[in-house]
């Protein structure tokens, strides 16, 4: 039981972001988690520090001034769907490459499902077992000696 507090304290401490478009013209404070959108412009300009392929870029907010945010970035993700996770390194980003701007705010709401469907299929497994996901009730199969020959048919 006190495995399964944990996972949903950690699920909850990772959070669920919902993205909510920026207002034009309004600096947001120091600090905020922000979600960039980069233009091909910006693509080509942050492809020596972050790589090729950047299509968004998260992160905390460092510093603003007027042509750059200062951004330590958290996770970025590629035009071909990878996402990369980065450690707070911080990366600057020019207004010029920008093409959409969001700030990122806690939801309460997508955090508590995502801690319930956690906790709810923990408490499955814990209850039910892997083995009745993988072969099904073992009332319809012949009595099995170890877990390794329920899987022989994974691997052969």
């Amino acid at each position: 039981m006190s495995r399964l507090l944990l996972l949903a304290a950690m699920m909850a401490s990772a959070g669920c972001y919902a993205a909510r478009p920026a207002a034009v013209g309004v600096a947001p404070e120091i600090g905020t988690r922000m979600s960039f959108v980069v233009n091909d412009q910006g693509r080509a300009a942050l492809s020596l520090v972050m790589g090729e392929g950047v299509e968004r870029v998260d992160g905390q907010l460092l510093s603003r001034d007027s042509a750059t945010y200062l951004v330590a970035v958290s996770e970025v993700r590629r035009a071909r769907g990878g996402i990369q996770v980065w450690a707070g390194e911080p990366v600057r980003i020019a207004d010029r490459d920008i093409r959409s701007l969001a700030l990122l705010q806690y939801d309460r709401l997508r955090t508590s499902v995502a801690v319930a469907s956690g906790a709810g299929a923990f408490g499955i497994i814990l209850t039910r077992g892997l083995t009745g996901f993988v072969l099904g009730s073992e009332s319809t199969s012949a009595p099995r000696d170890s877990l390794a020959s329920s899987l022989r048919f994974l691997w052969p």
